[in-house]
């Protein structure tokens, strides 16, 4: 994570309006998107908030949500339950969670999950 962080500022240090500004667009929607549809208690499996789930639900909503607004609510529901009830997403946000593999396989369901929302 630290290698792709570093990767990412340093690419992007001078970086154009029109980048910031949308990239600032995607990020505040699925902020707000999260919040209406999966409310306070989104990222927790279980009690306390889960690093590995918010990362990938989160890259999972803005990758769709970078293509067009989301207004189906319940379809976001439903999709972010689906995604909670794979097995292979559960170990990847359990086990090993900075283990590149890991990363992968839960970044890549999550936006197989929101993709058709």
């Amino acid at each position: 994570m630290e290698e792709f962080l570093n990767k990412f500022v340093g690419k992007y240090r001078n970086a154009e309006d029109d980048f910031l500004n949308e990239s600032e667009r995607i990020f505040t929607n699925t902020i707000d998107l999260s919040h209406r549809s999966l409310g306070g208690e989104a990222f927790r499996p279980e009690r306390a908030l889960n690093a590995a789930a918010f990362d990938s639900v989160m890259v999972g909503l803005a990758k769709r949500v970078e293509q067009r607004p989301i207004d189906n609510v319940p379809a976001v529901q439903l999709a972010y339950s689906k995604l909670f009830e794979d097995q292979d997403y559960i170990r990847a946000m359990d086990q090993s969670t900075s283990d590149k593999a890991s990363v992968e396989t839960r970044i890549t369901k999550a936006i197989k999950a929101f993709a058709d929302v």
